[in-house]
């Protein structure tokens, strides 16, 4: 794989490969997280990634390490452990503050998440899964179940208690209303925007998946439309992602939150994403 950096302003130069250093502990295969999740803690100076000791792996998951280090890659230390987890995201390790993180104990990310303290090691255990954390609310939102049906949910770390915020039942009469003749069964991807103010999340299957976006409790349910690759929220009022159905080109876009093409961010990819300031984004070419 290689990863392409280019700058959002003229004149930026693409990061030269001998500017990399490696971040991960020695030889054994690592990843960093989900690809729209910042390794780095709020403060910039630790690092979390997911350790595979005897990885990779041919049934692609096993056991793994969530390792904290120092951003400059050295002072590696074991937080958790987990009994086995896909290699595709690896623990999902995600900061809530600077130093405490969550990360998924099982293989799907959909039975539950510990919430660990990287000084102290004192830990919390809960019933969620783990799509997307919100500073802004100190919610983890997650595709969990209601009555035997995927529903978009959220675990509020205020009070330990989970809730549900959209049904099925919701999501199956808005694809009808909006003309989608799938079934979907099928949720992923419970993404919030940066203030808390939206939810938007991935209903259906291959040919056809559309996202979809509510308020966080899940009032105001609403459709964007297909769904283009690796997509998430560029701000509140709006997502980007590679074009694989509008233009068709995977060119990385900007949608506003009723799937107008706002500009386009940079050439062709996959699994993009933009650095928290704004300057920079990094794709696969």
């Amino acid at each position: 794989m290689i990863c392409t950096f280019a700058s959002r302003f003229p004149g930026r130069q693409p990061v030269a490969s001998s500017d990399l250093i490696q971040i991960s502990e020695g030889e054994a295969f690592s990843v960093h997280t989900y690809f729209h999740v910042c390794p780095e803690n709020p403060s910039g100076e630790l690092v979390v990634y997911t350790r595979y000791p005897n990885g990779p792996h041919d049934s692609q998951s096993g056991p793994a390490e969530v390792m904290v280090c120092d951003r400059n890659g050295e002072n590696h230390r074991c937080v958790g452990t987990v009994d086995s987890v896909v290699q595709h995201r690896g623990a999902c390790p995600t900061w809530i503050d600077d130093r405490r993180l969550v990360y998924v104990t099982d293989g799907d990310g959909e039975g539950s998440v510990r919430v660990v303290n990287v000084e102290t090691g004192d830990f919390e255990t809960y019933d969620a899964g783990l799509d997307n954390y919100s500073p802004a609310l100190n919610r983890i939102y997650f595709h969990g179940e209601h009555e035997g049906r995927p529903a978009v949910s959220f675990l509020d770390l205020n009070t330990g208690e989970r809730h549900v915020a959209v049904t099925m039942d919701r999501m199956a009469a808005l694809a009808v209303e909006h003309g989608y003749a799938f079934q979907p069964e099928a949720l992923a991807h419970s993404y919030i925007s940066p203030s808390g103010d939206k939810i938007a999340f991935r209903v259906g299957r291959e040919p056809e998946m559309v996202i979809m976006l509510a308020d966080p409790d899940g009032e105001n349910l609403s459709m964007f439309g297909l769904k283009m690759m690796h997509w998430q929220f560029y701000d509140d009022t709006s997502l980007f992602g590679h074009d694989d159905v509008f233009v068709k080109d995977h060119y990385m876009r900007r949608w506003d939150l009723s799937g107008n093409i706002i500009e386009v961010l940079s050439g062709p990819g996959c699994h993009g994403t933009i650095s928290p300031d704004g300057n920079w984004i990094v794709t696969e070419a």
